[in-house]
């Protein structure tokens, strides 16, 4: 992705933020474990074989920092979760320094499994509170059960970008952006698809919009029309907030006129 994308607005750092990025995704994989961090002192680098590990992996974290902070010199693009990939190589070279003292110290073992536990229940809530594209899960699931055959629309940011966005120079992001979809809802059918969507019956059609880039000047109207619905409509908004939006569409149908006296 970091060959071909160009800086778009969610992301478009400077190069101090760029070192700050790398800095927190290098230190991530170390600094919430306390008990580990205060044998650190004691520890000794390893000998034989295993030093050259430490220090193949030492250079690593070197040459992936010089590496993005290059990258984002040039392109003033960078985030955390691009420099993903470095926390394990840090901790393996903090896990492979403290081997020694761990083996010797069952009450620094024990603090350690002790931290490690706790990052994990903390990391586990933090996924729990913060739902981000599965904010929307439970408001479709309650309204099918309330409806069941209501159908679930979800429809591609890409169509809200302007035909110049710099997004669109990511290779596949649209496909990325689906298959994110499906993967939390598995029958959502990804819009506008070219054709138009009447909504019949009375369950409610289901819009669901992630990465909303359109902003608030867009209507949910205006939003149920992009995706494809056509004819009169009346939109519920049921959720609706910076990145994400629920609609309920539901089809109207047009009333007859009124036939005049000895008209049949």
């Amino acid at each position: 992705m970091l060959t071909v994308i160009s800086p778009v607005s969610v992301n478009d750092i400077s190069a101090l933020q760029g070192l700050t990025a790398i800095g927190t995704v290098l230190g991530s994989a170390v600094a919430p474990y306390v008990a580990a961090l205060a044998l650190l002192p004691r520890a000794s680098l390893p000998m034989g074989r295993d030093r050259g590990f430490a220090l193949v992996l030492a250079g690593a974290l070197v040459a992936i920092a010089i590496s993005y902070a290059l990258l984002n010199l040039f392109t003033h693009n960078l985030l955390p979760r691009h420099v993903i990939a470095a926390a394990p190589v840090g901790a393996a070279l903090f896990a492979l320094l403290l081997e020694k003292q761990v083996k010797v110290s069952r009450l620094g073992f024990g603090l350690i499994c002790a931290n490690a536990l706790l990052v994990a229940v903390a990391a586990t809530a933090y996924g729990l509170i913060h739902k981000r594209w599965e904010t929307n899960l439970a408001p479709i699931q309650a309204a099918r059960t309330a409806c069941p055959a209501a159908r679930l629309y979800a429809l591609s940011p890409m169509s809200l970008l302007g035909p110049d966005d710099r997004l669109r120079d990511v290779t596949a992001i649209d496909h990325v952006f689906g298959l994110t979809y499906r993967l939390i809802v598995g029958d959502a059918a990804i819009v506008p698809n070219g054709r138009p969507i009447v909504p019949q019956g009375p369950c409610p059609a289901l819009l669901w919009v992630e990465h909303h880039y359109a902003g608030a000047e867009i209507s949910d109207e205006e939003l149920a029309r992009i995706a494809g619905f056509s004819g009169p409509v009346r939109v519920i908004r049921l959720q609706r907030g910076d990145a994400r939006a629920l609609l309920a569409v539901y089809g109207i149908r047009e009333a007859l006129p009124r036939q005049r006296p000895g008209q049949r």
